[in-house]
């Protein structure tokens, strides 16, 4: 099955960021929808299934990007989640409530990249029920926010 034409989720704070990765998956062909806040991101994931989120780790306000996943995937099971946020070069990037990472700046065929693979990929067997790993404590991550030119 072809991945264009599936549902995705973007979840950034940053205005101009959040357009520019709705751009980029409207213009392969994904419905997107694209929110600011981990709440309104809950919100919607309760009204409607999407296939991927595409989701910034350093999200303000009392739920973070891996809340957001966590509690989101307790609704939604096979969510698979690609997480975005500013990491200096030679990170590594480890964490279990995610299927997959992009450090900013990124391009728009990297972005792209991650998300058809994330879309095809088999994915994680989640099931209904099964446990949320304990959420970490990212609050000390750099919050800034730069799109690729």
């Amino acid at each position: 099955m072809s991945p264009v034409g599936r549902s995705i989720l973007v979840v950034e704070d940053d205005e101009r960021v959040r357009a520019i990765i709705e751009e980029t998956l409207s213009e392969e062909g994904f419905a997107v929808t694209a929110v600011a806040d981990g709440a309104t991101a809950l919100a919607v994931v309760e009204r409607g299934d999407f296939a991927l989120a595409v989701m910034e780790i350093g999200l303000p306000g009392a739920i973070d990007g891996i809340a957001v996943a966590q509690r989101a995937r307790a609704l939604r099971p096979a969510l698979k989640c690609l997480f975005t946020a500013r990491f200096p070069p030679g990170s590594v990037w480890d964490n279990p409530d995610s299927d997959d990472f992009i450090a900013r700046p990124f391009d728009r065929r990297e972005l792209l990249g991650c998300v058809f693979e994330l879309l095809q990929r088999g994915g994680l067997e989640r099931r209904e029920g099964a446990a949320v790993r304990g959420a970490r404590d990212w609050s000390g991550l750099p919050r800034t926010v730069a799109p690729a030119r």
